[in-house]
């Protein structure tokens, strides 16, 4: 699968979770994980606003992606991570919430 196929089946694998809570779009970098292992960083956006999905709903989304990427044939561990409006990236990749 190549990269826009890969973020198409992301994006409609994880809408019927995260939709409902302020899901916008993905994206998805290819990559290799802490153990040099070929991986998928899939990064879910969130619109304005939305709440922090509960811990059982993420990790439903996480299986249903890694589901949907096995049966299209994709074999790399996707690696979720959500960023919410307002949140900052620093240089070493950690977010937080904006400084007041």
């Amino acid at each position: 699968m190549d990269d826009r196929q890969i973020a198409g089946l992301a994006d409609r694998t994880l809408k019927p979770f995260l939709g409902p809570l302020g899901f916008d779009h993905v994206a998805v970098e290819p990559g290799r994980d802490h153990d040099d292992a070929p991986s998928l960083f899939v990064t879910a956006y969130y619109q304005p606003g939305s709440k922090v999905p509960q811990g059982d709903v993420l990790l439903k989304a996480l299986g249903a992606l890694h589901k949907a990427f096995l049966d299209a044939g994709e074999e790399r561990f996707p690696y979720l991570d959500h960023r919410f409006a307002g949140e900052e990236e620093s240089e070493d990749g950690d977010t937080s919430a904006p400084s007041q």
